[in-house]
C-alpha cells in the first residue's frame, strides 16, 4: 500500500468516525473588496490567490478581477467570490495540509471556465462537461446544475494539494473540505477504527 493510498484510507476512516468538514465561505473578507491577478490573501485559514485566466482560445489574460459580493449568484447567503475572467486558487498543502474531499457551490453565467487540480489544467465550457472525469488524480462529480447559466454544486474526491477554479461571470461559495490526516496520525486512526469495530461487535 502506498502512502497516498494509506492517507485516503485514513481519511475515509476519519469520516466514518464523525470528522467534520471545514468551511471556506468568504465571511472573513470585506464585502466589496476586489483582487486582481496576482493577489495573495488568506480566507478560511487557507492560502488563496487570484490568478490569470485562460480564454477558450488558449490565450491568457491578467485583466480580470475577483470581488467579494453578496449577490447570491452561487446560491449561498452572505459573502461569495465573483470571478470575472480570473481564477481563484487555494493552496491547501501549503497552509493546512492535503484535502481528501472538497465540495462547493457555484454559479456559471458567462463563457468558458478554468480548473486546475494538483497542476493538471483544464479549460471547459460547463461543469457538466467534467462530470465523472478524473483530473490530477481527483474525481469530479456534479451534484446539481452545471448545464450553463445556472447554479449548482460540484464535489471532488481524492487527494487535493492545490486547487484552482475560475470563469467569466462566475461565482463560488461555501467550499467544504476535509483534511487528510498527517502520516503520524495513521496509527491512531487505525487504533480508533479497531476500537470502533470491537464496540460494534460487542453491542
Amino acid at each position: 500500500m502506498t502512502l497516498r493510498t494509506a492517507l485516503v484510507s485514513a481519511l475515509m476512516l476519519s469520516a466514518s468516525c464523525g470528522a467534520s468538514a471545514t468551511l471556506i465561505d468568504f465571511e472573513d473578507l470585506t464585502l466589496g473588496d476586489t483582487y486582481s491577478p496576482v493577489s495573495l490573501f488568506s480566507t478560511g485559514g487557507v492560502d488563496a490567490s487570484i490568478r490569470n485566466f485562460q480564454w477558450s482560445s488558449g490565450a491568457w489574460t491578467s485583466g480580470g478581477v475577483g470581488q467579494v459580493s453578496n449577490w447570491g449568484w452561487a446560491g449561498g447567503t452572505g459573502n461569495e467570490m465573483i470571478l470575472n475572467n480570473t481564477n481563484l486558487g487555494l493552496d491547501f498543502v501549503g497552509s493546512v495540509g492535503s484535502a481528501g474531499y472538497l465540495v462547493f457551490q457555484f454559479g456559471e453565467y458567462g463563457g468558458n471556465m478554468n480548473l486546475d487540480i494538483n497542476g493538471h489544467f483544464v479549460n471547459f465550457n460547463n461543469w457538466e462537461d467534467l462530470d465523472g472525469a478524473t483530473i490530477g488524480g481527483v474525481t469530479v462529480n456534479v451534484l446539481a446544475g452545471g448545464l450553463g447559466n445556472d447554479k449548482g454544486t460540484v464535489e471532488f474526491n481524492g487527494l487535493i494539494d492545490k486547487f484552482l477554479t475560475g470563469g467569466q461571470e462566475y461565482a463560488v461559495d461555501n467550499f467544504r473540505y476535509q483534511l487528510v490526516p498527517a502520516p503520524g496520525a495513521l496509527a491512531l486512526l487505525g487504533v480508533a477504527g479497531i476500537a470502533g469495530r470491537r464496540r460494534r461487535r460487542s453491542s
